[in-house]
């Protein structure tokens, strides 16, 4: 058994702006025989929390402004101000900027959102008489990119007057990021994932316990171990990923990985699966 053990620094690499991910080369390269595999463990990762929970994967908000009755409607998209934001300072932002944004686009209009902190839910509301406002969730041009998760909004269209209120249908949540997800180009063969139901080249999923401005760190103290169908591997391809498959914007900080090859004998039970091995998996 041969092991190399690479110590990634971000810093180090080159990085795509376009993929998202970072490639480094390994020294003389790792390669194996026909009875041979490589085993592939991450023994730990830091990732800075320096990417903002609002920006541009999810700061939009499609809005229609009108008259009560619908008419002089408006079209127009909000945009938050990408950052880092506890639940107060999210509504006051939302106020002064959805005011701003809407008398530069919109009809001028002025919102009051009220928070309920034994819910952790809020009420919308318009100041202005003879009002009607409507939130695109379902079907606005930048619904796979909206607030509404952080506002507390479900996936359809919402309305409200300036004689009816809103209520959010769902909680608010200020932490729309449950994990740090790391991808890899390793050919890793036992990582799945439920929505492409296939293999995945997810290397950890790093969940998010710490604030923001500080390190999400992880050590692999469940012995986590991949193979790989690959039978030699010169780079090594890394990103930082989000549920969605969207890349943070880790604002220019660096990020570190130890990974350790192991070059392994095949037995008669153990073969790799490629990808084209596998279509559809039940799950």
């Amino acid at each position: 058994m041969a092991e190399k053990i690479l110590h990634f620094r971000s810093q180090d690499a080159s990085y795509n702006t376009t993929t998202g991910f970072w490639t480094v080369n390994i020294p003389e390269g790792i390669a194996v025989n026909e009875d041979q595999y490589i085993r592939i463990e991450v023994i730990n990762c830091a990732v800075p929390y320096s990417f903002y929970n609002i920006n541009r994967h999810n700061y939009y908000v499609d809005i229609i402004e009108s008259n009560a009755d619908g008419s002089s409607a408006v079209s127009w998209t909000f945009v938050c101000p990408r950052g880092n934001y506890n639940v107060n300072q999210f509504i006051s932002i939302m106020e002064t900027q959805l005011q701003t944004q809407s008398l530069t686009y919109g009809r001028g209009f002025t919102y009051n959102i009220t928070w309920d902190r034994y819910t952790n839910t809020a009420v919308y509301s318009i100041v202005n008489a003879n009002a009607k406002c409507q939130f695109l969730f379902g079907t606005g041009a930048n619904k796979d990119n909206s607030l509404r998760r952080v506002m507390g909004f479900t996936e359809r269209d919402f309305e409200f007057t300036s004689s009816v209120a809103l209520d959010t249908d769902s909680v608010m949540n200020m932490s729309p990021f449950d994990a740090v997800y790391i991808h890899s180009n390793l050919g890793i063969t036992n990582s799945y994932e439920t929505k492409s139901k296939n293999l995945s080249n997810i290397l950890i999923k790093i969940p998010i316990t710490t604030l923001p401005f500080s390190y999400i760190q992880w050590e692999n103290t469940i012995l986590l171990t991949y193979a790989s169908y690959r039978t030699t591997i010169q780079t090594v391809e890394l990103a930082v990923k989000d549920m969605d498959g969207n890349n943070f914007n880790l604002n220019n900080a660096n990020w570190y990985m130890s990974i350790k090859f192991i070059i392994e004998k095949k037995d008669n039970v153990f073969q790799p699966v490629r990808p084209n091995d596998l279509v559809n998996l039940e799950m």
